[in-house]
């Protein structure tokens, strides 16, 4: 019908459509178009007036900056007659106007509909009697109608569509679908008395496509009166949403298709304004397919899904209705924000979430999956294929009621989803209790979905843990605990670490780790060791890694004993990384006959070994391995055959395995070895009673970073040794010990001063800068000398605000050692919380402040009540200060630390008490 319009208006403007008395009339001021004296044929005047308003083919203009006003009905021309406003030009219809040929309105022309009369004439029943051409930029405001009864009317592509409830029409007015297109804004608003809704349909399906901004003020606008089964109403908006005072309602749906307001733009709710539906399952859904922002004073009653490819930063605080679901398949940015669900289901499939405020679930479910951007309430928002779903929380909780609805959900049967928990982050299921016995929600791992806590970040409360299939991350030093307190579960109902399927585990900190009770003594899935403490990790039982499991070994140094706390990988089991930063420092056992490398060391010395079955032997046979930087002599005496002269001091290896299957055995040599001379250089073996040679083997390398190949037929003690007192002294380098690191201002210059140990081994520094404490990076590298013990490196432009430094102190095998954090301030004064060392204490800890001036300062503690526990005087100087704190009669918990002086506060720290 548009098209037909549309034709038939330009046919009449090429001039095919042939009337020979046809004339253009221009409006001659802001006068009435009542009158014929107001026009001219000519634009400036001059020409004719028009003998009739009724003349087949006439053209009427109303001209830039001309406003007119009837002054009574005015009937215009035929059908083939038109009436054109020109950009600038308005036309007030207080009294009907009556036109069955063409209203065109170009950009800038203004059209104000302001009569309710229902006068008829040959001439049609309404301005919108004949065909209209709106321009983008027109404007044609409803400020008063016939009835409403009377919808508008219907394939008409408006411009910019303005309904102004200045008077009352009756009641609410539906559009029966009749509204389809608008080019540019629907602003839908009420500056009188009247109170009525503006409805777009009842009970049919229909699409209003808006071609930019939607404005709703100070009434209401209904998406979709009525419930019918399978009929659906989408209005597109293609620009912003602004609801000032107003409301959109999207009507009822019950899980038949849906209403949907769409929104490529940003959506601000203010004022008293809201956003409401009768059920849940309407939506609104963000689809730009780039960022948009939303505001809002008010909760959302209605449901919200962010599509794919499309972003939402969140610039208020934000409630959802009860029970309203907020699905996000694209990206979320709630920032600082708090978010209330109230019940309803927070859904991330195939989406990323991020926030750092506090998330109030209710009774409500927090689910991160797979999507594939087909969802619906009754199909689920979970897929088996689709984005990984990812949920960035930090700093504060997302807390649940303590009910059996309450539910927090990573992944879903084979769909993937990821929860990650940062700086803090808490999982609480401390809020009311609600519903049945036993008052207790979930904690639910499935799909191979990862839920990763870091040092510092929890889960508590009135809550069950289920691992059913996934990856498990913990940063905790206690890592995975029964019951009670420590580690990163410590929900009070069970924690099931290992309910059913294929469940993995990773322990990633910067702190000393336990692998703790939970952890489950056989692997089917992945054992990942990440951890960067000095420390390590210590297995706190007996753990054998299933055939087809995994054990990754990426860092840390994972610590073993042969009577508790074996570690062990069966036959056809996999294994990953391996390196001087990653090792294990006790026995590592491994069955079957497939060749292995064996990551052993001990003491900041990696020294792994190699056994070659070479496919010989069975799926039975066993190898263990460990590593002792030690001198092997001292344990089972000095007794040399076969030609040997002397035999390390240095270290051994203890082997055990199957006897009678001959192996290639090949041992790494280290600077630790002390080996200077390889024609002379064996591997000895203790056959209970003395040191046997195995003879020259096959060497590669050099003396000081090599390897050597011999063959074994039977399992002991191993060691190097040489057939010549005059070489391979097996002396070892010492490893690197980083005495002190300190860090100073002169004028805008950092001036870091450090000592590390005599005889150590270092190859090189990197000074490492960071302006939040969290990323670093390589500021500089500064080589290390032998025998030198204070070095010093000038940072030559700081920059204004707080400076962090730290030290890498990396070896000539590759191993890193970390200093404390140093800390200054440039441009600004500032007093600075840098570090609680440990933060998971069991008497004392450290605490580090760095400040910009001399001061005096409360150190205060606070239990996670906020009631301040314990308050400190320190004296600081400028610079960074150490302040010890003896926390051995506070009881467990989590507690707060701050500094307090004349001039503000610090920031806060937390530290767990154990």
């Amino acid at each position: 019908m548009i098209g037909m319009k549309h034709s038939l208006l330009a046919f009449a403007l090429m001039g095919i459509y042939c009337i020979c008395s046809a004339t253009t009339y221009y409006s001659q001021g802001s006068l009435s178009p009542n009158s014929l004296s107001n026009w001219n044929s000519n634009r400036q005047g001059g020409g004719t007036t028009p003998s009739s308003f009724t003349s087949g083919g006439d053209e009427f203009v109303i001209q830039f900056n001309h406003v007119m006003y009837t002054t009574g009905t005015w009937i215009v021309g035929s059908s083939s007659s038109s009436l054109k406003i020109e950009g600038g030009g308005v036309l007030h219809a207080v009294h009907p106007v009556l036109l069955t040929g063409f209203f065109q309105i170009l950009d800038g022309g203004v059209y104000y509909h302001d009569n309710n009369a229902s006068t008829s004439s040959s001439a049609g029943t309404s301005i919108f009697g004949g065909t209209e051409l709106f321009s983008p930029l027109s404007r044609v405001e409803i400020r008063n109608w016939i009835n409403n009864a009377t919808p508008l009317p219907a394939s008409v592509n408006w411009g910019i569509l303005v309904i102004n409830y200045a008077s009352n029409i009756g009641g609410n007015w539906n559009q029966q679908g009749n509204l389809t297109n608008i080019q540019r804004d629907l602003i839908i608003k009420r500056t009188g008395l009247a109170g009525q809704d503006f409805r777009l349909t009842t009970n049919t399906s229909f699409t209003l496509t808006v071609g930019r901004n939607l404005e709703i003020e100070q009434t209401t606008l209904l998406v979709k009166d009525g419930n019918a089964a399978g009929t659906t109403a989408i209005v597109q908006v293609n620009g912003d949403v602004n609801i000032v005072n107003g409301t959109l309602n999207l009507g009822t749906v019950d899980f038949k298709p849906n209403n949907e307001l769409r929104f490529r733009g940003n959506m601000l709710v203010a004022g008293s304004g809201s956003v409401t539906a009768t059920t849940e399952e309407p939506m609104l859904v963000a689809n730009s397919g780039s960022v948009q922002s939303l505001f809002t004073d008010s909760p959302i009653n209605t449901g919200f899904k962010v599509l794919g490819g499309t972003t939402i930063k969140l610039n208020s605080a934000l409630t959802m209705g009860n029970l309203r679901p907020l699905i996000i398949a694209g990206m979320f940015n709630a920032a600082g924000n708090a978010i209330t669900m109230n019940g309803g289901t927070l859904a991330v499939p195939g989406g990323w979430f991020m926030s750092s405020s506090k998330i109030d679930m209710k009774d409500g479910v927090c689910q991160v999956c797979q999507g594939n951007g087909s969802f619906s309430f009754s199909t689920g928002w979970c897929s088996n294929s689709g984005d990984t779903g990812v949920i960035n929380f930090s700093y504060d909780t997302i807390q649940f009621n303590r009910s059996v609805a309450s539910a927090l959900k990573i992944g879903d049967l084979n769909s993937k989803g990821k929860l990650f928990l940062t700086n803090n982050a808490v999982i609480a299921f401390t809020g009311p209790t609600t519903g049945p016995f036993p008052n207790r929600g979930a904690i639910e791992l499935s799909g191979n979905g990862t839920l990763s806590f870091d040092e510092n970040s929890l889960a508590i409360g009135d809550a069950f843990y289920n691992a059913n299939g996934g990856w498990l991350v913990t940063g905790s030093p206690a890592g995975l605990v029964v019951s009670g307190g420590g580690g990163s579960i410590r929900v009070n109902g069970a924690r099931n670490y290992n309910n059913a399927g294929v469940n993995s585990y990773e322990f990633r900190s910067s702190l000393a780790q336990f692998t703790g009770p939970g952890l489950p003594t056989t692997i089917a899935g992945t054992l990942k060791f990440n951890n960067s403490s000095i420390l390590g990790v210590t297995l706190t039982q007996s753990t054998t890694v299933q055939t087809g499991a995994t054990l990754y070994l990426e860092r840390g140094i994972i610590k073993t004993n042969s009577s508790t706390a074996l570690l062990t990988l069966n036959n056809n089991s996999n294994f990953i990384g391996g390196s001087s930063t990653g090792y294990i420092d006790g026995p590592f056992r491994k069955f079957g006959n497939q060749n292995f490398t064996f990551h052993v060391g001990k003491s900041g010395r990696y020294s792994p070994v190699v056994i070659n079955a070479d496919g010989g032997g069975n799926v039975a046979d066993v190898y263990t391995v460990e590593y002792y930087p030690d001198n092997p002599a001292a344990i089972y005496g000095n007794q040399l055959f076969q030609f040997i002269e002397h035999i390390s001091t240095a270290e051994y290896w203890n082997i055990t395995g199957t006897n009678n299957r001959q192996r290639d055995l090949i041992f790494n040599i280290t600077p630790y070895s002390g080996v200077t001379h390889f024609p002379t250089l064996i591997v000895s073996y203790f056959d209970g009673s003395g040191w046997l040679n195995l003879g020259y083997g096959t060497k590669t390398g050099l003396p000081s970073s090599g390897t050597m190949k011999v063959m074994a037929f039977n399992y002991g003690p191993f060691t190097f040794g040489s057939t010549d007192a005059n070489t391979n002294s097996f002396i070892s380098a010492l490893p690197v010990r980083v005495i002190s690191f300190t860090a100073r201002r002169n004028g805008e210059k950092g001036i870091l001063n450090w000592e590390v140990s005599a005889d150590t081994d270092a190859d090189y520094f990197e000074i490492l800068s960071s302006n939040d404490n969290r990323n670093f990076f390589t500021l500089a590298r500064v080589p290390a000398n032998s025998n030198q013990r204070l070095y010093q490196y000038v940072d030559p432009q700081l920059k204004p605000g707080t400076t962090f430094y730290r030290l890498r102190v990396v070896e000539k095998n590759g191993t890193p050692v970390l200093s404390k954090i140093a800390a200054l301030f440039y441009s600004v004064k500032g007093l600075q919380l840098v570090s609680v060392n440990p933060s998971v204490v069991r008497d004392r800890t450290m605490i580090t402040l760095a400040t910009s001036d001399r001061t005096t300062v409360q150190l205060m503690i606070t239990d996670a009540q906020g009631k301040i526990v314990r308050s400190t005087r320190a004296d600081l100087l400028q610079g960074t200060n150490n302040i010890p704190l003896d926390l051995s009669n506070l009881g467990s918990g989590i507690y707060y630390v701050f500094a307090v002086n004349a001039e503000g506060r610090t920031n806060v720290l937390r530290l767990l008490k154990q």
